[in-house]
């Protein structure tokens, strides 16, 4: 059936697009340094219950606090490819990326809670200074922070300046809030130039579909319809009219292409499961 081989040439050229744009989206966006900041835990450790005339007194490394935080933040290259901290090549404006904390906060200590992480941390009362020769794609730094509120104010966070990283982008998260890596949709597991390729694919492809297949069904409804009506006009006057020797030709399918198409389409329309499935 032309029309169907004409379905499968389309979809196949709408692939073929998507792909070619999903390709050119990564080489457009693979200088793009995006860093993920993401708050595992945020725990006040010197809330007391409330109970009438129950008092305590605080100290951390001998000195002496009032309301004392435990801040446990995961940090995460997203990028493509590596974020090169030294030589003439670095991606970063400085020698280190400087990570702060509000300014009713101090910091009392910073650490690095994988020791074998290749990263070098240095801080003071109110920034944390990370530098690193090479920061792997994907590759995190998990860091507990204890932090003093010092007045009243914001609620204890961890931020960054994207423009100390170039072409950087920072994304901000939470536990709660973001996806716990036990528990990922399969379109996470993609390259994100190739979650680009599949939207556009669906896009173009269901556009496509909502325009030309009502035109298409009623093209071919039509022609076997106009059929029908050829052969019961053959079948009642050709006895009669020896000038109408030839039967009208009955549409032909053709099986091969069918299941093609019918394989096709069934992979197109399991492409939104990316995004629901969770493992």
């Amino acid at each position: 059936m032309k029309t169907i081989k004409n379905i499968a040439l389309i979809g196949t050229i709408v692939a073929s697009i998507a792909t070619i744009f999903g390709l050119a989206y990564q080489l457009t966006q693979s200088d793009k340094k995006t860093i993920e900041i993401k708050e595992l835990t945020l725990e006040k450790l010197t809330d007391l219950p409330s109970v009438e005339g129950l008092k305590a007194k605080y100290t951390f490394k001998d000195s002496i606090v009032t309301s004392l935080w435990k801040l446990n933040y995961l940090i995460t290259n997203l990028s493509e490819g590596p974020i090169i901290g030294e030589g003439n090549q670095k991606d970063i404006i400085k020698d280190k990326i400087t990570f702060r904390v509000p300014d009713n906060f101090q910091i009392l200590e910073v650490k690095k809670n994988d020791k074998n992480a290749p990263f070098i941390i240095r801080y003071d009362k109110s920034s944390i200074k990370v530098s690193f020769l090479q920061w792997i794609s994907n590759e995190s730094l998990d860091i507990s922070i204890y932090v003093e509120q010092t007045s009243q104010g914001e609620s204890p966070s961890l931020i960054t300046n994207e423009r100390e990283i170039i072409g950087g982008h920072i994304v901000y998260n939470s536990f709660q809030s973001g996806l716990d890596q036990s528990s990922r949709r399969l379109i996470d597991y993609f390259p994100n130039s190739m979650e680009v390729v599949l939207w556009w694919i669906l896009i173009i492809i269901n556009s496509l579909t909502i325009i030309g297949f009502p035109i298409i069904l009623a093209a071919e409804v039509y022609k076997y319809i106009q059929y029908l009506k050829d052969k019961k006009v053959f079948d009642n006057y050709s006895f009669f009219d020896e000038r109408k020797k030839t039967p009208p030709e009955k549409p032909e399918t053709e099986w091969k292409t069918l299941i093609m198409t019918v394989i096709f389409l069934v992979l197109y329309s399991s492409i939104p499961l990316l995004w629901m499935i969770e493992i």
